[in-house]
């Protein structure tokens, strides 16, 4: 009987850092978050540049956009929630909220929010 022999020529992810947290924003304020899980070697650092862009300073910087994941909960009452990198200084991640399309704020209540790096 033949056998097959596994595949070790791949490498399986392994989780370098983890930040989850729970983030809502309230009128003009920045966004407050409810640190579940922090392994980032420090807080993230959180502002409101205009209505519905927030941006979230990271310890060490924004690590490696190819080996990093960034997901958040969508809302409930049907604002759509988006968090993506922005490339080049200060180093942050960007959530962008919108109601009809425009920016908008208090948008984001008890929203989840997961960022998972990778070695």
């Amino acid at each position: 009987m033949n056998r097959v022999q596994p595949d070790t020529t791949t490498t399986i992810p392994i989780i370098k850092a983890i930040y989850t947290a729970i983030i809502t924003q309230e009128g003009t304020a920045a966004p407050t978050v409810l640190e579940l899980q922090n392994t980032l070697g420090g807080p993230i650092t959180w502002e409101r540049l205009f209505a519905g862009i927030y941006q979230g300073t990271l310890p060490e910087g924004v690590p490696d956009p190819t080996k990093t994941t960034y997901n958040i909960s969508q809302g409930v009452s049907g604002n759509v929630a988006y968090a993506y990198t922005y490339i080049g200084p200060p180093n942050s991640i960007l959530i962008e909220t919108q109601f009809g399309g425009a920016g908008s704020d208090d948008a984001l209540l008890n929203n989840t929010l997961e960022i998972k790096i990778y070695n």
